[in-house]
């Protein structure tokens, strides 16, 4: 993963690579978000849920200056 660190968006943690490719989750996020205050992602862990919803916030920051994303601890979240 060599390289530097991209410049940070608000309070969004520095890229440490480049995001490439899902565009179609992209889109369907962003429409997500179009017709809701809130969008829950949910799959199996390590398949990019945080990466997709951190590149979402950064475009959503660009064009809203001063937009951030929340920080949610998955520490609290138990299986059942």
């Amino acid at each position: 993963m060599g390289g530097r660190a991209r410049a940070r968006s608000g309070n969004l943690p520095a890229e440490l690579t480049t995001f490439v490719g899902r565009r179609r989750q992209l889109q369907d996020v962003k429409a997500g978000l179009s017709a809701s205050r809130l969008l829950t992602l949910v799959g199996p862990g390590g398949v990019g849920k945080t990466r997709l919803a951190l590149q979402v916030s950064k475009v959503r920051c660009a064009q809203r200056q001063g937009a951030a994303m929340p920080t949610v601890s998955n520490a609290a979240i138990t299986a059942r």
